[in-house]
């Protein structure tokens, strides 16, 4: 489950049910539900942010990127993103995807045009993304915490964790969830 928040609108991505619901959050209610991909009991979007006035969601079932236009509450395919299944992150007019599939890729959209301006190879399976500190935070299937520099597009910092899965940034930190130690862990960043 995932979930992105416009001005008017919360949209939770439904991953079983391969949807995403609107929800008006005056009401608190839930305003309409549009279709992904099909219902899947271990498939379907996983996640979810806001750009370029669209929520872009992240689908395992499709393995690629799709937009919904808020207005019409209708979607468009990304299909040159695929692999498209892991963690999204907004920064610098592009929305960054994990792949999560079954690549070593960072991918850049860019939000204007809806097409890929840059694919970042990283060691292993890029599992999620975040952005905080100028930079690209991601985590892979081999345990490293990389950091990469949005206007190079190059990996620029690499920490080695035991088994590095999902982050954020906040508060000055890097917050990765380390699945092996179960546990969260608090990264100062330098630089």
């Amino acid at each position: 489950m995932a979930i992105a928040a416009t001005d008017d609108a919360v949209w939770v991505a439904n991953h079983q049910s391969g949807s995403v619901s609107r929800i008006d959050p005056r009401r608190n209610r839930v305003i309409k539900t549009v279709p992904i991909s099909l219902p899947s009991r271990f498939r379907g979007p996983v996640a979810a942010a806001f750009a370029a006035g669209e929520v872009w969601i992240s689908d395992v079932t499709l393995r690629e990127l799709v937009r919904i236009d808020p207005r019409r509450n209708r979607t468009n395919h990304v299909s040159e993103t695929r692999p498209a299944c892991g963690g999204m992150t907004v920064y610098g007019g592009s929305v960054w995807i994990a792949s999560g599939c079954d690549q070593g890729v960072v991918t850049r959209i860019d939000t204007d045009t809806a097409r890929v301006s840059a694919r970042i190879r990283v060691p292993g399976m890029a599992f999620d993304v975040a952005a905080g500190f100028g930079s690209i935070w991601a985590t892979t299937s081999r345990g490293l915490l990389l950091r990469i520099d949005p206007a190079t597009n190059q990996i620029i910092g690499r920490l080695q964790l035991p088994d590095a899965f999902s982050l954020t940034t906040g508060g000055g930190y890097v917050w990765v969830v380390d699945r092996e130690t179960r546990s969260v862990l608090r990264i100062r960043r330098t630089g």
